[in-house]
């Protein structure tokens, strides 16, 4: 799914830079479960760091074949995709936005370009949605 355009947004590989954006989009996806008072800016980014870490290695091992990718509009980062194309499948593994772009057009545009890849590719898209994310 690497460098398919959608509107003006595109998706690419995930870099090093790109890992920074990753750790604060988690932290803005999780800040109900941060605490109110940490003692240090470096035990917050310790915090944040450690599940966010966990999550992406335990998705990579749960399927290494997914594409982890950044989701950019003009060049600047507002979400993430991760997705597998799999034999009869692609399944959506994870898609998440900033949440200013949460109702915004390229949400809906990403989601549709998966949906036609799969279409072209006579397969089924499968997601799992958590309810009490804000952006569902």
């Amino acid at each position: 799914m690497s460098t398919v355009k959608s509107k003006s947004a595109t998706l690419c590989p995930v870099s090093k830079t790109g890992k920074v954006f990753l750790l604060r989009l988690y932290a803005l996806m999780r800040v109900s479960e941060m605490p109110l008072a940490l003692p240090s800016g470096q035990q917050t980014e310790s915090f944040r760091r450690t599940p966010s870490e966990a999550q992406t290695k335990h998705r990579r091992k749960r399927c290494p074949q997914a594409e982890f990718d950044l989701i950019k509009l003009d060049q600047q980062p507002i979400g993430r995709l991760y997705a597998a194309e799999l034999e009869d499948e692609i399944r959506g593994i994870d898609l998440a936005f900033l949440p200013y772009f949460y109702n915004r057009s390229v949400y809906d545009s990403m989601f549709e370009n998966v949906l036609k890849k799969a279409a072209r590719r006579n397969k089924s898209v499968r997601i799992r949605l958590e309810y009490n994310h804000p952006q569902t």
